[in-house]
């Protein structure tokens, strides 16, 4: 799956205007505005409780500076051709699902929740460490999904519970995709008890020392690719149809 934060850093360093973030909640129409001037920054923590918004379609990219969160709970974002993504977020960032429904129609639409990216510890300067995600009770539409906590660095750590999860893109690839770490070491995903489609691929993985569990699912449509990297460990278990670990396929 090509990453779309490095494609959006591309984006930001042509200076999309950025509204600030704030401490205070906002419900879930207020960041619809706010993402209409392309760019939501998030600095410490941005609670958004409830409401319903409809983004328009483009691209709603979200900076997150050091340690900050981005928490959604009881919130619903609708959409057509929208580009949700995280394009900017360095250590110990945070991201939050709760109750939350997150569906764009539009075949060019993306969701990449992605605290910890984009670039990874190889650029200088950044340190994109101990990324944070969970998505619990709450479902995510678009061509596009990606759940992803400190995608090119290490020690990222992603949670889906109780979450139903659809990827309607077939171009091939993995359109739907729960990873951490997936170039960096230590990561760790937990799936569980959640239904997953995609209209090519499934792929639940974490890279070196990695820690991939995969518990209680349904796999809406196959093929689903459990695995993880050199010295890590990955349990695929009780899950609908019964899916077993598979070796590392390479990206």
């Amino acid at each position: 799956m090509k990453k779309l934060g490095t494609v959006l850093a591309v984006v930001l360093a042509l200076g999309a205007s950025a509204p600030a973030g704030a401490n205070a909640p906002i419900n879930a129409a207020v960041f619809a505005a706010d993402c209409a001037d392309g760019t939501v920054v998030v600095d410490g923590t941005m609670n958004v409780f409830g409401g319903v918004g409809v983004i328009r379609d483009g691209i709603c990219a979200v900076q997150m500076t050091p340690h900050s969160r981005l928490f959604f709970r009881d919130a619903r974002l609708l959409g057509a051709d929208v580009f949700l993504v995280i394009a900017d977020a360095q250590q110990h960032t945070r991201v939050e699902a709760l109750r939350t429904s997150i569906e764009f129609t539009g075949a060019e639409s993306a969701i990449q929740l992605s605290p910890g990216c984009c670039a990874g510890d190889p650029e200088e300067g950044r340190d994109e460490r101990y990324g944070w995600v969970e998505i619990i009770d709450s479902s995510l539409h678009a061509a596009t999904v990606e759940v992803s906590a400190s995608y090119a660095s290490s020690h990222g750590q992603t949670f889906v519970k109780r979450s139903r999860i659809v990827a309607t893109h077939t171009d091939g690839l993995a359109s739907l995709r729960i990873t951490a770490s997936n170039t960096g070491s230590h990561g760790h995903v937990l799936v569980e008890d959640s239904d997953l489609r995609s209209g090519d691929a499934i792929r639940i993985d974490t890279f070196e020392r990695g820690r991939t569990l995969a518990l209680r699912n349904r796999f809406l449509s196959e093929p689903a690719l459990i695995y993880t990297g050199p010295r890590g460990t990955c349990i695929s278990r009780h899950n609908v149809p019964e899916t077993p670990c598979v070796a590392h396929p390479g990206d």
